[in-house]
């Protein structure tokens, strides 16, 4: 179901929402979410050229997330948003904090570290205004793909909204409690989330 958020003053009236009944919502996003998982099952098996993990991407990936529900899909969100207990960054701050990330992760050897960084970093930045934890694990699923048996398919099925919950609420307390820099901030329950997720899809 769409993520609307009511509050009226700062974070704006919701004009870019597509108006339909909840049922036709549900339909549409089901769509969606199919057309997003063989969207990367086809980078990763190939039939596909394999793209770099960049801001465009997440936007590319959100146009497929979102369509037909959301005006605004494949852009980033234009106004601030809270995110349970997390007031995600500024808009304006978007483009540089995406950048930052992507370049972090490009320098990251281990496949499941890099997996690790985008699912905590990307779902705190909170770059869109619905649809952010779809296009995150579909990424996530990506950078999975340079491990071994990484065409395990259900992986980005397999994570739960309210599990991932749990542990970004952890990785941000780390993340507050550290020097705030990428490349020293500990993300281990992160890390640990993914390989454990990982191993669940590897034995089914």
């Amino acid at each position: 179901m769409r993520d609307v958020d009511p509050t009226p003053f700062e974070f704006g009236v919701r004009d870019d929402v597509v108006e339909l009944s909840d049922e036709e919502c549900s339909q549409i996003e089901q769509e969606n979410s199919n057309r997003l998982h063989w969207e990367i099952l086809k980078f990763i098996t190939g039939v596909l050229p394999r793209p770099q993990i960049c801001p465009q991407l997440f936007k590319d990936l959100h146009k497929i997330a979102v369509a037909n529900v959301w005006n605004n899909a494949g852009e980033w969100r234009k106004r601030s948003r809270l995110v349970a207990c997390h007031i995600a960054p500024k808009a304006r701050h978007i483009d540089s904090l995406m950048a930052e990330m992507c370049d972090y992760v490009a320098s990251i050897d281990d496949p499941f570290d890099a997996a690790a960084m985008i699912l905590w970093r990307a779902n705190w930045i909170h770059p869109f205004d619905d649809g952010n934890g779809r296009v995150t694990r579909a990424v996530t699923w990506l950078a999975l793909s340079l491990s071994p048996n990484s065409r395990v398919s259900g992986f980005i099925r397999a994570i739960s909204t309210d599990e991932t919950a749990i542990i970004l609420e952890k990785c941000d307390r780390l993340w507050l409690d550290g020097d705030r820099y990428l490349e020293t901030t500990d993300i281990h329950p992160m890390e640990q989330f993914i390989v454990e997720k990982w191993g669940e899809c590897k034995s089914l």
